[in-house]
């Protein structure tokens, strides 16, 4: 337990910086630009990052589940072959979004903003390229190289950002040629700090094998990647580009919770794969989960009872619509953080096959449910769709996961959890609770979670 906290704060948190830059930006962004401007940039990066997953095919997957097998003469080769299969697919990828820039420019953005599609289509190959070396990085543990790479890669792009934003007043224009900047330079970079693992050849066996536990996962991606952005095309249509800016712009807010899933996710693949084989791995897995459970809770809770007054401090009184949004956002982003835990049986059992069926079935149910509840309940029928495709996506995970691999994972407190935050969720999007309440409520909850880590001494308990 103390090494996965220790590798979810110094690797797992050190990756994520490059996320916070979005929500470091946003009180810049919400005073510069119009919902309906802040709607269309996000309408871009979330069509470029539904095409950028065909530039890896989910091979960094499996470089991650073979990185630990292979000896070290071996691993140089694995991540070679993994780096180069990303570069070309990229490529391909990249060459065919710009041959259809004319044609999205007029379908979706009212024929403007080819410019802003062609520099946020190039941003694909040195962002997926970054993606594979952070996870050499992190294997590897270099968490100077690491760390150095992360804050430039933040301090970078917010900096130029800024500059080409409010000093050269390119607009989004300017936000999309700071991330291409920032990243070919981080890219450039951090090759700089890995040239000696880099080979000039492609392992085909290696790749076969990658691919081979890869692919049956890609589906499940493609799943996973719908869920997030698909909304935003029938935002598009049945709402307007303006509902896009404050659905964005709440999830900018919740974006604290995506800061620590990615930290998450970052950590816990590593130390997953390295605590796997120890004799008590069930009960590190499960005290883990349980305690994953409640502080993701109690996250929620306290995110709802301030979300009116953090969108006001970071945005203008034109979002002030979001706040109702933000709660569920919030869980939204646990239930990815519960179900990377639960998958234990996928990952032992290598039937990937099944995460690609779940993630199908919940993009199937959030389309469905976002045909019906948009049109019905507006941006709130987003959120219930994507809560309803994730609870969904979370518990089939957990029941597939005990029957391929029983672990006594607690079922009723599962359920109570689960019906505690969708409670929670509910009644701050449809009531309006005075301040004074909001803050009583605030004290108690960190009173008691203050009470419960002292008592339990939670970070630093031991497991034999």
């Amino acid at each position: 337990m103390k090494e996965f906290v220790k590798s979810f704060v110094v690797y797992g948190f050190g990756a994520t910086v490059g996320k916070f830059i979005s929500f470091f930006l946003l009180p810049i962004y919400a005073r510069v630009f119009s919902p309906a401007d802040y709607g269309t940039m996000d309408f871009i990066l979330s069509l470029i990052a539904m095409a950028s997953v065909f530039g890896m095919f989910q091979i960094e997957t499996g470089f991650q589940r073979y990185y630990f097998e292979k000896k070290e003469t071996e691993r140089n080769s694995l991540f070679s072959t993994t780096i180069w299969f990303t570069f070309w697919c990229s490529l391909v990828i990249i060459i065919i979004l710009l041959f259809f820039v004319p044609t999205i420019s007029m379908k979706f953005l009212d024929n403007k903003y080819q410019k802003e599609l062609v520099i946020c289509i190039l941003n694909i190959l040195p962002a997926n390229l970054l993606s594979i070396l952070f996870v050499l990085f992190r294997y590897n543990k270099k968490l100077k190289q690491f760390l150095i790479i992360s804050i430039f890669q933040v301090v970078g792009t917010a900096s130029l950002t800024i500059l080409l934003v409010l000093q050269f007043d390119l607009g989004i224009l300017g936000v999309f040629y700071s991330f291409l900047i920032v990243n070919t330079i981080t890219l450039i970079g951090s090759i700089l700090f890995l040239y000696k693992s880099i080979l000039f050849s492609i392992n085909k066996e290696m790749l076969r094998q990658m691919l081979i536990f890869a692919l049956p996962q890609f589906p499940a991606r493609l799943g996973s990647i719908s869920n997030v952005y698909i909304n935003r095309f029938f935002m598009v249509s049945y709402l307007s580009i303006t509902s896009i800016g404050l659905y964005a712009v709440g999830l900018k807010i919740a974006s604290g919770m995506q800061l620590v899933l990615a930290a998450f996710q970052l950590a816990w693949n590593p130390f997953f794969y390295e605590t796997i084989n120890a004799p008590n791995h069930k009960k590190i897995f499960i005290n883990i989960y349980i305690k994953v459970l409640l502080l993701l809770s109690v996250i929620t809770l306290i995110i709802s009872l301030i979300a009116k007054e953090l969108l006001l401090f970071l945005t203008t009184p034109e979002y002030i619509e979001a706040y109702t949004i933000i709660p569920g956002l919030t869980f939204y982003y646990s239930l990815y953080m519960l179900k990377e835990i639960v998958d234990v049986g996928v990952k032992v059992t290598k039937k990937t096959k099944y995460t690609s069926y779940i993630y199908l079935v919940s993009a199937f149910i959030n389309i469905g449910l976002l045909f019906i509840l948009v049109p019905l309940l507006g941006l709130k029928g987003v959120i219930f769709s994507l809560l309803a495709s994730n609870i969904f996506l979370y518990l089939a995970t957990y029941y597939i996961s005990i029957k391929l691999y029983p672990m006594r994972f607690p079922h009723r407190i599962t359920i109570i959890n689960l019906l505690f935050n969708v409670f929670i969720i509910v009644v701050f999007m449809y009531q309006e609770i005075s301040f004074n309440v909001r803050l009583m409520i605030l004290m108690l909850v960190l009173a008691s979670l203050t009470f419960y880590l002292i008592k339990n001494k939670i970070f630093f308990k031991k497991y034999n």
